[in-house]
């Protein structure tokens, strides 16, 4: 199954037209942040979360006289196919961490094939590795730190490297900040595993806070841009991204200048709570239930015409249209890949909450990041952490209940 899954990596990467998806998404940001860096690393603090953008620096660097890529222009295809690469091994890195995971919990291989199945062939995770974004390494990162954290028999030195692990998963995802704060109160709770929880939780700190500091005194901020900016695009118009140039219209019109997005997010709030929590209920609904690169294969879009039809706007035929083109067959798996994940992995895990040690966090995993994006605007991609605990959650469905005096099931 991991050959396999690296086979089909390896595959998107040799024949996907090296310069797609870069144009219209914030790859062509990171490049060019990386760009950026590799000639002035040392004076220049990021004003993302860094290490992405560090990464992408060293991957300029036998680049060293390419002219920067700016907002036009060709990215060597070299330096893309370096960088996913790299990305395929991270990908295959979160693949094995979470298929150790769940033969470590459920103690079937049943559970870890399944697992193994989704994340390694389900269409979003074969994909991802060739869009030059934060997903893939944030959940590399992400898994190894699960692994290390909720796998059983936790020791001193897990939680070490746990707090290791969810700290970089921060400096390349901030909204992952928030996440070990809530395990290590769980651990403490549930398990009074509070030295584990403490320990785990300064060294996410001690990993964390120089480049804090560094943003403080670079730009007077204690967090990176974007984070208010999400907040105000999911509280204003349909509660979804609009477009930068439809961003920064509606930005002119803020009272307090282009900066003051929070001021319009109370503004917002306090005017009209039951608009916004209306907006903010579609918008979660809407990106939960539409898979990460479903608008980027192409062709008719199938979550738009199975909206209309079952909303009465148009019969059937839109959906049979999208069924008819040829990139159906990626949409079609792409769609039952996500939903069975939703479907069988919620089961999953509330089924196995008891008898499968380790659920609890998983659990958290996925509410955390679902709560976060209550207030946040949410998109398919900014949701795909929650998969890692789903595809879990459906390989515990395989797997049979431990008996008695047994640690696991089909092992």
């Amino acid at each position: 199954m991991l050959l396999l899954s690296l086979a089909a990596r390896l595959l998107v990467v040799a024949v996907v037209d090296p310069q797609r998806w870069i144009e219209g998404s914030d790859s062509r940001y990171y490049v060019s942040e990386g760009w950026r860096l590799a000639r002035d690393a040392g004076a220049v603090v990021p004003p993302v979360a860094p290490l992405y953008a560090y990464g992408l620096a060293l991957a300029w660097l036998p680049w060293g006289d390419a002219p920067s890529p700016g907002t036009a222009g060709e990215i060597p295809p070299g330096l893309l196919t370096a960088v996913r690469l790299g990305q395929v091994a991270l990908s295959m890195t979160m693949l094995g961490a979470t298929t150790w995971l769940a033969w470590r919990l459920a103690h079937s291989r049943r559970a870890a094939l399944l697992t193994a199945l989704g994340l390694g062939l389900g269409p979003a995770f074969v994909l991802e590795p060739f869009r030059i974004l934060t997903e893939t390494l944030a959940l590399s990162l992400l898994a190894l730190a699960l692994a290390a954290w909720v796998a059983p028999r936790r020791t001193p030195t897990r939680a070490l490297v746990a707090g290791v692990l969810f700290g970089l998963a921060a400096l390349t995802r901030p909204i992952t900040f928030g996440l070990p704060w809530l395990l290590a109160l769980h651990a403490a709770w549930t398990s009074r595993a509070w030295r584990h929880a403490l320990a785990m939780l300064a060294v996410l700190m001690l990993v964390v806070l120089p480049w804090v500091a560094g943003l403080r005194h670079a730009t007077g901020r204690w967090w990176p841009q974007g984070f208010e900016s999400n907040l105000w695009i999911g509280a204003v118009g349909d509660g979804v991204w609009i477009g930068s140039r439809e961003s920064d219209r509606l930005r002119e019109r803020f009272a307090g200048g282009p900066d003051d997005y929070l001021g319009e997010v109370a503004r917002a709030v306090r005017e009209r709570p039951l608009e916004w929590a209306a907006r903010r209920t579609r918008n979660l609904a809407t990106a939960l239930a539409r898979p990460h690169f479903a608008s980027d294969i192409g062709g008719p879009a199938f979550f738009t015409a199975l909206e209309r039809w079952m909303a009465g706007d148009a019969g059937p035929g839109p959906v049979l249209a999208v069924l008819a083109h040829p990139s159906s067959v990626t949409k079609v798996v792409l769609y039952a890949a996500h939903w069975l994940a939703l479907a069988a992995g919620g089961i999953g895990l509330w089924r196995a909450r008891r008898r499968v040690p380790g659920t609890g966090p998983l659990i958290a995993v996925a509410l955390y990041f679902v709560g976060v994006h209550v207030f946040l605007t949410a998109l398919p991609r900014y949701l795909l952490p929650i998969q890692l605990p789903l595809w879990l959650g459906v390989g515990f469905v395989a797997a049979p209940p431990p008996s008695r005096g047994s640690p696991g099931g089909d092992a």
